[in-house]
């Protein structure tokens, strides 16, 4: 089966970090089709009472300038990814006038298009604070979509396999369930099934079985498995830490934890939040 990807691609040429984890994450590319994405802002808005030719042919200029640079961002995406041994009829590039936000503009396309996971990029700041207030991803995170999202901020083009995070939740089987359609054909990844406690658990063993047999009708075989459990009071940055010792190219998660209890606080939105804050070179899968 197709897997089929929207990317998102900003205006920068240089930040097209998406792209690049794409790029260097798959090795079997011939089932792989990708739609790059992009919503130009249509410039400033002109009240009724200030419409002139003069602010009207302005608006379009700056609207046609916007769409321009757009444009280019999506042709040296494309170039990235044929370069890289793609198929250019496997590349599609979809420029449009923005018409809300840009998260909505990108999730209205993803929800139509019935893609299997919007690719975002992720340009560093300098400020935490202002990653968290400004960012395209994290307003992805409080939307209330099924869809998977990938962010990506600087992929290391030398990682590889998936950290898997699981709590028992519905959402973190959904997300077990899409690392296995995604790397059903990538042979060359492995995944390691992750359980952070801060105490003893009896269900360990129930989580990482019904995880197994998710990834096994996707075809991911026993030898490609690892499970790991490890302790820590905080959570996200005993993640954070084993992504990066372990070199992963991606953690995945789901976003709603199981319940009250220890394993259901897990993956609440603050622990996504600070994944996203904490990311460096491995890229995160969310799902609900």
């Amino acid at each position: 089966m197709n897997r089929h990807l929207l990317v998102a691609v900003s205006d920068n040429p240089r930040a097209i970090h998406g792209v690049r984890f794409v790029s260097s994450f798959f090795s079997t590319k011939c089932d792989l089709k990708l739609t790059l994405f992009a919503a130009f802002p249509t410039g400033p808005h002109i009240w009724i009472e200030e419409k002139s030719y003069e602010t009207v042919t302005q608006a379009e200029t700056t609207s046609s300038q916007y769409e321009q640079q757009f444009r280019n961002s999506l042709e040296a995406a494309k170039m990235m990814l044929t370069s890289g041994g793609f198929a250019a009829d496997h590349i599609e590039t979809k420029c449009v006038p923005q018409s809300g936000t840009r998260v909505e503009d990108i999730l209205r396309e993803g929800e139509r298009g019935m893609y299997d996971a919007v690719v975002l990029g992720k340009r560093a700041l300098a400020r935490l604070e202002q990653i968290m207030e400004e960012s395209v991803t994290e307003e992805i995170i409080k939307k209330d979509t099924n869809m998977p999202v990938w962010i990506c901020r600087s992929p290391d083009e030398d990682h590889s396999n998936i950290l898997l995070c699981l709590d028992g939740s519905a959402p973190s089987y959904r997300i077990a369930d899409h690392v296995g359609f995604i790397l059903g054909l990538e042979l060359r990844h492995k995944v390691t099934l992750l359980q952070v406690q801060n105490g003893r658990s009896d269900q360990t063993e129930a989580i990482f079985s019904k995880a197994r047999t998710i990834l096994h009708e996707n075809k991911i075989a026993d030898e490609r498995i690892e499970e790991q459990v490890i302790s820590g009071f905080k959570v996200a940055p005993a993640i954070l830490d084993m992504a990066r010792q372990g070199k992963y190219a991606a953690i995945a998660v789901g976003r709603t934890g199981a319940g009250k209890g220890l394993l259901g606080r897990l993956f609440i939105g603050s622990v996504s939040r600070e994944l996203v804050k904490g990311l460096s070179s491995s890229a995160l899968w969310i799902c609900r």
